[in-house]
């Protein structure tokens, strides 16, 4: 495995953490509407609101967060084959400091 690699998958496991945390305060809000215990100074919109903020952002990292991996480890150049000729497609190397 490469450090990209390695790092996407750090990434993955944080992100399994965060939503399950993000999960656990939506719980606690619906228990707390529920009257299951009482808040003397938050109410139970703020887990909500915390809840569903980690609970996406945990499933963005868990879906990979390639804009995160892209902005660590960006890639030197990309190849892509000539779509004029397909029969006897070459690959081009296009660099992104490359004027088009």
């Amino acid at each position: 495995m490469k450090a990209r690699e390695y790092f996407a998958l750090a990434l993955r496991i944080t992100g399994l953490f965060i939503a399950l945390s993000g999960l656990r305060y939506v719980v606690d809000s619906g228990l707390g509407l529920l009257g299951y215990f009482t808040l003397l100074r938050t109410s139970t919109a703020y887990y909500l609101i915390v809840g569903l903020c980690y609970l996406f952002a945990g499933l963005y990292l868990l879906r990979g967060a390639p804009h995160l991996v892209g902005f660590a480890y960006p890639r030197e150049a990309e190849t892509m084959l000539d779509p004029i000729d397909s029969d006897n497609a070459q690959p081009q190397v296009i660099s992104e400091t490359e004027d088009q």
